[in-house]
């Protein structure tokens, strides 16, 4: 017998605002910290009281978050980025439409009704509905003997103008995808900017949708017809297309054995699965002979089509194993590789009118107008030789919103050895933005410059990057456009709980760093004790209800200054500086949470999201304004 005791679990306390109608109550949450005892007569016994306590502190975390975000919402700042929210009794007849017919058997009544679903299921999700068509997969559909199974792997795509708000949103790219791409299965949809993207990057069912035959589709607008004429399909038939179906055709199917390295059908591999490969291979091949390829073509044409489709349809069957399969598919995917530099260009070029299509598809009924630069504003270039200087040569003046010199010369502890480094803060050109497909970089580093393209930015002071969130309260920058006080002048909202915790890290980061006693002795560990004295005087200005210490003066500046001189002994002895730092850290934290200014939970959304549109040049219908419990 012996005793173990499970380890605590350390909480902390929230505030929760509750708004009435005319006062605010404050409603404190706390989770206390446990700590228990227990008699364990057995390791196994041990186990399940170890994963008991585990559970315990789990569920007091998931619920402590919860907290977190109603106190975030009932203050106006929580902006949680959902992915659509569809009806399921609409997709569920959605479903049975699209299921029921070939494209050779597809009547205009049954078009219409399928066209109606899709407009009330995207109704108030999307800007508006571009196009639509049925992918039917001719080998899967050939080889079905019942008619009634012949559309059942059918796939409707979808393509939509995603709303103002989500295209130009500050979420990041993957963010933005839980809206842009919508995959159900017989149900695929995406924004027309990632259907482009796609298309750009050789992706065989955005090639497919946009070859299918007028009997497969089921809406179509104007701009798409107007899509139709810029862009050749043969064209779309480029190296990568190849490769991707080939690829897709193979990977899908098969894996290797461990010792032969032969290769076998996959255990989860489908019937199914082997019609796609067929489609797939038949796509390359076409082209590989450059002749344009179609959603819905006939089968079973030449000899050894005839023989894959009646493998296939005795295979559904029960007669043909899924190895006979196997070893048809290789056999023409041998001959599609070789075939494969036959193929000129990788990957489709771009054109300037394709981007013009990109920027109508945005700006069609728009409540805003794309900024003009006048071609004389674009020789007034004051910044050009600095920015050259820093390999920034693709960033034009009129773009930046920000330049700073950056640590040591931002708090004013640089020494005559200190590096001169700089934050540079750009926009990339609104129209650039809606006329790209692709996703352009947002950051460009170098041992001189870290640049950040406004969104990221952005983002990551919302996160709670420590960098940008002094940027807003640091007094001697090196240049800020007219934008920048703007947003500064209203950065006492984005003091919360996610940045404070960002100096709680960083300070125990350097204080770990100093006691692996790696850098001992050098001006490596100096400078790490500086900055955590320097992360130090923003906390205890928090606890106070203060803004953050960035620019030090004063005493304050007197004694970060003797520490990064050194050497450190006497008052400034390495140990005394330790256990300083680690008791100022200590008592910041047990203040913290009884502070008489309670903080938000996290950077406030709604004033970022409002004035990076602003930064776009998207007019705004209000003021930006500091947003409170009390508003």
């Amino acid at each position: 017998m012996y005793t173990q005791t499970a380890p605590p679990f350390h909480g902390r306390r929230t505030e929760i605002s509750l708004r009435s109608e005319n006062m605010l109550h404050h409603i404190p949450a706390r989770v206390f910290a446990l700590r228990s005892r227990f008699l364990i007569p057995s390791c196994r016994a041990c186990t399940k009281q170890m994963y008991n306590s585990q559970k315990a502190g789990n569920d007091s975390i998931t619920t402590l978050n919860s907290l977190c975000d109603l106190k975030s919402h009932l203050k106006d700042t929580q902006f949680i980025f959902r992915p659509f929210s569809l009806d399921h009794n609409e997709l569920s007849l959605l479903h049975d439409l699209v299921v029921s017919h070939t494209p050779d058997n597809f009547h205009e009544g049954t078009k219409a009704k399928i066209a109606k679903k899709i407009t009330k299921i995207f109704d108030g999700y999307i800007k508006r509905l571009v196009y639509a068509t049925i992918l039917t997969c001719p080998w899967f559909s050939g080889s079905q003997l019942e008619e009634f199974s012949k559309a059942r792997n059918n796939v409707l795509y979808i393509v939509f103008v995603s709303r103002d708000e989500q295209f130009f949103s500050l979420k990041n790219q993957h963010e933005k995808e839980l809206c842009d791409i919508i995959d159900r299965g017989f149900m695929f949809a995406c924004d027309v900017r990632h259907f482009g993207g796609q298309l750009h990057h050789g992706d065989d069912r955005a090639v497919e949708a946009f070859c299918s035959p007028p009997e497969s589709i089921i809406f179509s607008s104007p701009e798409w017809i107007n899509l139709s004429s810029l862009l050749d399909p043969v064209s779309l038939l480029t190296r990568t297309f190849v490769k991707r179906c080939v690829g897709k055709s193979v990977g899908s199917l098969v894996k290797k054995k461990p010792v032969s390295g032969r290769l076998e059908v996959r255990d989860d591999a489908l019937l199914s699965n082997f019609c796609d490969s067929f489609r797939l291979l038949s796509y390359a091949e076409s082209a590989i002979n450059r002749k344009p390829i179609t959603s819905w073509f006939s089968v079973g044409v030449t000899e050894e089509e005839k023989e894959i489709l009646q493998s296939l349809t005795q295979a559904f069957e029960g007669l043909v194993h899924k190895e006979q399969l196997l070893e048809l598919l290789l056999k023409v995917e041998q001959r599609v590789t070789e075939g494969i530099e036959k193929v000129h260009t990788s990957r489709l070029k771009c054109t300037i009118d394709y981007g013009e299509w990109l920027t109508k598809m945005r700006m069609e009924g728009a409540n805003f107008l794309l900024p003009q630069k006048l071609e004389s504003d674009l020789h007034v270039d004051p910044h050009r030789d600095f920015l050259d200087s820093l390999y920034l040569r693709s960033i034009h003046s009129h773009d930046v919103i920000l330049i700073a010199k950056a640590g040591s010369h931002m708090y004013n502890l640089a020494v005559p050895t200190s590096d001169t480094d700089y934050v540079v803060v750009y926009r990339k050109p609104t129209h650039v933005i809606v006329s790209s497909s692709f996703n352009y970089r947002e950051a460009k580093q170098n041992k001189r410059v870290a640049a950040y393209e406004v969104r990221l930015f952005c983002e990551m002071l919302l996160k709670g990057s420590v960098t940008m969130f002094e940027l807003l309260f640091a007094d001697n920058l090196y240049y800020t456009s007219t934008y920048w006080p703007q947003l500064s002048s209203l950065r006492e909202s984005f003091i919360n709980e996610t940045v404070i915790s960002q100096y709680f890290g960083f300070i125990k980061a350097h204080l770990k760093l100093i006691d692996s006693g790696k850098h001992t002795g050098t001006a490596r560990e100096r400078k790490s004790f500086y900055q955590i004295f320097h992360k130090l005087l923003s906390l205890e200005s928090f606890v106070v209800g203060g803004n953050p210490v960035v620019t030090c003066t004063g005493s304050d500046r007197d004694y970060l200054m003797k520490i990064r001189h050194g050497p450190l002994e006497g008052d400034l002895d390495r140990a005394l500086l330790y256990s300083e730092a680690q008791r100022r850290l200590g008592l910041a934290r047990k203040q913290l949470p009884g502070q008489v200014k309670g903080s938000q939970e996290y950077g406030n959304y709604h004033i970022l999201q409002t004035w990076l549109l602003l930064v776009r040049g998207i007019p705004l219908k209000g003021q930006l304004k500091m947003v409170t419990s009390h508003n």
